[in-house]
């Protein structure tokens, strides 16, 4: 309700019906009036905050505010759980990804230091009056072959290995 002036309550020239008793803003105070359905009574009470009318489920009412606010205080804290374990798992995801790319890196930057030793031997066998060349097939057994004992002593990822030693050496062997 707004506030009622007292000139404004009741309004018996227009015939409008009284309102019920009760503590109503006095309009020329800032305090609260007892109307008593009737007329004003000098009973005055400071300004109170609306009091919002009470529930009458009772204890029903109070169980199912009790589950609500339970279940979304569970369903946030969960919700927050789910998006650290995603960073989590995403971060190692990423952690992984790259000490096995670097791994692989690795790997193929040996195989290649290794094919440039295997056409410098190549080479050299060539010149010294070796008959017979070498063809792409020699090229990739031989560093297959080596990249499979270099990964099993030294770590490395044999594939990359023998992949590094077969583009150097062919790239020298070919020009």
């Amino acid at each position: 309700m707004g506030t009622i002036a007292l000139s404004s309550w009741p309004d018996t020239a227009t015939g409008s019906p009284l309102p019920p008793p009760g503590w109503y803003p006095d309009g020329s105070t800032q305090s609260m009036r007892w109307w008593d359905g009737q007329a004003w009574t000098d009973h005055r009470a400071p300004q109170s905050p609306v009091i919002q009318p009470v529930n009458r489920n009772g204890w029903l009412h109070a169980f199912k505010n009790l589950f609500a606010n339970l279940w979304r205080e569970q369903a946030t804290r969960w919700w927050l759980i789910v998006v650290a374990a995603a960073i989590v798992v995403g971060c190692t995801a990423l952690i992984i990804a790259n000490v096995v790319n670097q791994r692989d890196e690795i790997s193929y930057s040996e195989g290649a230091r290794h094919g440039e030793r295997y056409a410098a031997t190549v080479m050299g066998f060539s010149r010294a009056g070796a008959s017979g060349g070498v063809t792409k097939g020699d090229i990739e057994s031989a560093c297959t072959s080596y990249g499979n004992q270099v990964a099993e002593t030294y770590g490395y990822d044999a594939e990359d290995y023998a992949d590094g030693c077969f583009d150097r050496a062919y790239e020298i062997l070919s020009n």
